[in-house]
């Protein structure tokens, strides 16, 4: 499935509801729609369904790490062309982009730093 310019949904996948629910906010604030998961497993399940325009991943998560679930995703020929913005304070930059994600945002999530990541994949 091809990616489209009016179809504005992110996945923004983390175990830490607080957490989901901060990216939430910032995220619908920019005027896109919000689905969400609390491990891997379940963000590759949604995306599958849901084929959204970008993922926000946690990379410290139950049942299936980020990084994991970021390998499957860009194995899968229906799902690589879903850019993933790795969000987390633990690991660095180097792993996630071999993992093969678009870009990196260190925790706790600034807003003026998620819109800079939105405008560069340009769905901002």
């Amino acid at each position: 499935m091809k990616r489209q310019n009016r179809d504005r949904t992110v996945l923004v996948v983390d175990d830490n509801r607080d957490s989901r629910y901060l990216l939430r906010a910032m995220v619908e604030a920019q005027g896109h729609r919000v689905i969400e998961a609390g491990d891997g497993l379940k963000a590759l399940e949604l995306a599958r369904q849901e084929h959204p325009f970008l993922i926000l991943m946690d990379l410290y998560l139950p049942i299936m790490d980020g990084l994991e679930a970021t390998r499957r995703l860009k194995k899968d020929p229906t799902l690589s062309d879903i850019p993933v913005v790795a969000i987390t304070g633990l690991w660095g930059p180097e792993e996630a982009l071999r993992a093969g994600c678009a870009d990196y945002i260190s925790k706790p999530v600034d807003s003026d730093a998620l819109d800079q990541v939105l405008r560069a994949l340009a769905i901002a």
